[in-house]
């Protein structure tokens, strides 16, 4: 900040060490003051507040352009007459009409630490600090959901374009080639020992596989003894993709149509 204009930290006016005799010390109320030190240290460091220029410039003019920024400060510690603060400075502000924050170093390095804040104004900045941080937060919060429905939206557009669905129903590729492409595999082999019946014992493999389109997820056991998947499975996942309805599942069903396989789901689970 400029250096023509002193900032409060160097003052004793403001919120900083204005000093009013109207209660007894709060530590003469208390049988061990530091223990009402330490709670109030508890209860106040890393507290971040929101500064008027206007409050901290406690001389001269503001700086020109800066008369609507908003100061970026945390506490540091509570000092022993349990009325002022240590406070430091971030090096980011605000303007009172923006939803974002900026950073703004200060040129005097020792104007980064004001001593005597006076505790008194700690609500009212806190909450200051608060409502521009919602307002931060909703911003962003608002874009990653634009974010989201444009990529759903797109993802939606994908699976409805069944071109390369009906290019290979076309070509004759056989029916369950086109229903494995629509999964991925995310996993690696795992052994699987079996738990009953007349091979309980004996050791398989199983691969956790997942929709394409969708969050569906399915484990996918092999035969005992061959290096293939148990064929079913595949046609019961997507059974269970078409009655929940998962994203992609118009795909599934035109596949299932063209295969004269059944719509409905035959004990199909998600896992």
């Amino acid at each position: 900040m400029s250096n023509n204009n002193k900032r409060a930290s160097k003052e004793t006016s403001g919120c900083v060490g204005s000093k009013k005799k109207k209660q007894l010390q709060q530590s003469t109320l208390f049988s061990d003051g530091d223990e009402v030190l330490k709670g109030l240290n508890k209860a106040h460091i890393g507290k971040r507040l929101l500064i008027p220029a206007k409050v901290l410039y406690s001389s001269g003019r503001v700086p020109f352009g800066q008369e609507d920024y908003l100061f970026q400060y945390s506490v540091r510690s509570v000092n022993k007459d349990h009325k002022t603060l240590v406070i430091q400075y971030d090096e980011r502000c605000i303007s009172t009409d923006s939803d974002a924050f900026q950073d703004f170093p200060l040129h005097d390095e020792n104007e980064e630490t004001i001593d005597s804040y006076q505790i008194k104004h700690l609500k009212e900045h806190h909450e200051l600090y608060n409502i521009h941080l919602g307002c931060v937060n909703k911003k962003l919060n608002d874009k990653k959901e634009e974010d989201r429905k444009a990529e759903e939206a797109k993802k939606t557009s994908e699976v409805q374009d069944f071109s390369d669905l009906l290019l290979m129903i076309q070509n004759k590729v056989k029916p369950a080639t086109i229903l494995l492409g629509e999964f991925v595999s995310i996993g690696e082999l795992q052994p699987h020992i079996i738990s009953k019946g007349p091979n309980m014992g004996e050791t398989s493999y199983k691969q956790q596989w997942k929709h394409r389109h969708s969050d569906y997820k399915f484990i996918w056991h092999r035969v005992l003894g061959k290096d293939v998947f148990v064929p079913d499975k595949l046609f019961k996942a997507a059974r269970a993709i078409i009655g929940q309805k998962c994203l992609g599942w118009e795909r599934i069903e035109l596949i299932l149509k063209h295969d004269k396989k059944p719509l409905v789901a035959g004990g199909g689970t998600n896992g």
